[in-house]
């Protein structure tokens, strides 16, 4: 998956990978961190997004996540699961 990230001068970026917490029924609320990478640095910068999905709208596809600290620690170590790859934030 490809899209434009919106910079001074567009950037198209490529999904590597997308982690995300699951959303409790009481609020819907799903926060994600997607790693992309610039496709004309395809094995070069990964970039890191925190985006978020409201219920099955796709409205925070392009407004910033919150989380709690917790939250936060839960969702790298969902990334650390599914990829391999170990950091903290």
């Amino acid at each position: 998956m490809t899209f434009e990230f919106p910079r001074e001068e567009k950037e198209t970026l490529t999904v590597v990978h997308i982690v995300g917490l699951t959303p409790t029924e009481r609020d819907g609320y799903l926060p994600m961190m997607w790693e992309t990478t610039p496709t004309t640095e395809p094995t070069g910068t990964r970039w890191f997004h925190f985006n978020y999905i409201y219920r099955r709208g796709n409205w925070g596809l392009n407004k910033a996540a919150i989380f709690k600290s917790g939250d936060l620690k839960r969702l790298f170590d969902l990334y650390h699961e599914k990829t391999g790859i170990q950091f903290a934030p």
